[in-house]
């Protein structure tokens, strides 16, 4: 059966249109805007590195100063709190022990440099695990909390809240 010329011609149109609009939603869909930061020199000094800290980073809004220690592997049954710079704006910071008779925390945030110095921190969690007898009931903090990179003695690291604290110890 033969159809007429304008059959095919007004059917014709709607798959034209139909396979068209399918293009532009798989173009649109495969091109999600995405946040670019440009990375400073002064984050490669962070960047996939863990430290040793006194204080649990980011748990708790008090500290002014952190002083981040290298931590080496080779220290062996090392007990205490540490931070890891997972990559360019992950951290993890922890209580770590060999034992299982603990209470470990944990404080997963973001960070970003504002300039060479000046790093914003964000606190997504706080998680707690082990034997936490008296567990805090803080699973998230506040707004974000500026601190300001400076060298401390040796090869350590500081993060103070006031600029002028964070320039290198004399």
């Amino acid at each position: 059966m033969e159809y007429p010329g304008y059959w095919r011609h007004y059917h014709m149109k709607p798959t034209l249109i139909l396979y068209l609009i399918l293009i532009a939603l798989t173009l649109s869909c495969n091109s999600r805007h995405t946040e670019v930061h440009a990375y400073t020199a002064a984050e490669n000094t962070l960047s996939m590195k863990r430290f040793e800290t006194k204080q649990l980073f980011g748990f708790s809004n008090e500290a002014d100063d952190y002083v981040l220690i290298p931590h080496s592997d080779s220290a062996g049954r090392w007990v205490g709190n540490v931070i890891d710079f997972v990559d360019k704006e992950h951290f993890v910071s922890n209580y770590v022990a060999w034992c299982g008779n603990d209470c470990f925390t944990s404080v997963f945030g973001r960070y970003y440099f504002e300039d060479s110095s000046k790093v914003v921190f964000f606190t997504d969690s706080i998680t707690f695990s082990g034997e936490c007898s008296d567990r805090p009931k803080q699973t998230k903090t506040g707004p974000p909390v500026v601190f300001y990179l400076g060298d401390s003695s040796s090869d350590t690291l500081k993060l103070s809240r006031n600029r002028a604290a964070a320039e290198p110890d004399k």
